[in-house]
């Protein structure tokens, strides 16, 4: 990573294109509030692939111990129809608060 400068909210604000470019070429900078850093701001690192997040899961797997779910498709999960008649809800509510 490049160099961190510290910086105060105002200057930032005023020059916030310049530390955004800055920051993509790698720098960070330390976000000071009456003298104080608050904040860190710097690239994002890169994200993680699954087999680095979860390297445990990836060995099971290739080791044939379990198998990995395809993506979710909500489409696979359509609206359920509702089973219960109209009423049962608030009928069930009224039996549980009982007499007021």
């Amino acid at each position: 990573m490049g160099s961190m400068k510290a910086v105060a909210i105002t200057e930032l604000e005023n020059h916030l294109s310049d530390y955004v470019l800055r920051m993509e070429a790698g720098d960070g900078v330390l976000l000071t509030a009456q003298g104080r850093v608050v904040a860190e701001l710097r690239k994002p690192a890169a994200v993680a692939s699954p087999a680095e997040r979860y390297p445990g899961l990836m060995k099971l797997a290739q080791q044939g111990e379990l198998r990995l779910g395809l993506p979710n498709t909500p489409s696979l999960y359509p609206p359920r129809p509702i089973r219960r008649p109209t009423g049962t809800a608030i009928r069930l509510l009224d039996e549980e608060r009982g007499e007021r």
